[in-house]
């Protein structure tokens, strides 16, 4: 049976074929949410997080060396090389082993399309192309609200943390939690999974609509690999 994750992962990638190789599209240019990379070095990561997944080179994933050795090993290859060695790579991914660190993803399809889907929109954003897929938004919360509660589950039992409900406008709504008092907080899917994405910083998400004091779920909202952003980002 197919996962759905994998071929909304092939979605993503094809939209991003079609931005980077855009007529006006700079490869050079700065990506606000990825500070240092530039569009071309999202690719390279992309790319290499690919073939990496694929060799089962996966021991330190998401660490700063082993997406530093993904950019390093395609800077200077030129857009049409990285796209077609992503194409390659895209089927062997299917049957991929799922990397210890991305238990909690479930799947290999569900850990890749969730980075390139963040990526997607961080490239969009470098390139002023700012049209969301409602696809990959409403995947990618749903996804995040699921890790969300996981990761919250343990100080919520230990009674640090309280249930928490969550409404993405025009969406749907999650309670995270039960018992005792409840918080609300309520967005737009964008900025909810943009927030926990890593791609807003902490003041960002605090001024979503929340009916109580946030800071007791700060240190939970951007999880994983993932940390808050250190500016404020637009998109």
């Amino acid at each position: 049976m197919d996962d759905p994750y994998f071929e909304a992962y092939d979605r993503v990638r094809e939209r991003i074929s079609h931005l980077v190789t855009a007529s006006d599209a700079d490869p050079g240019a700065a990506v606000a949410a990825c500070p240092s990379w530039s569009v071309s070095d999202v690719l390279a990561h992309l790319v290499g997080l690919a073939e990496d997944v694929v060799a089962v080179n996966t021991a330190h994933y998401a660490e700063q060396d082993w997406t530093a050795a993904q950019v390093m090993r395609w800077r200077g290859a030129d857009m049409a090389s990285m796209l077609q060695a992503w194409q390659v790579a895209g089927p062997q991914l299917r049957t991929a082993e799922l990397p210890p660190i991305g238990r909690a993803f479930k799947t290999v399809g569900r850990l890749i399309f969730m980075d390139a889907a963040i990526h997607e929109h961080d490239l969009r954003g470098a390139l002023e192309r700012p049209e969301p897929s409602d696809e990959v938004v409403e995947l990618g919360l749903r996804t995040s609200i699921d890790l969300l509660g996981r990761v919250l589950r343990r100080p919520q039992d230990e009674g640090s943390v309280p249930a928490i409900h969550v409404t993405a406008t025009g969406l749907d709504s999650w309670e995270l939690g039960g018992g005792g008092d409840l918080v609300r907080v309520a967005g737009t899917p964008f900025e909810l999974w943009r927030g926990l994405s890593g791609r807003r910083t902490v003041d960002q998400v605090a001024s979503l609509t929340w009916s109580a004091d946030p800071s007791p779920f700060m240190p939970y909202w951007a999880f994983g690999p993932l940390d808050f952003a250190t500016q404020e980002l637009s998109y």
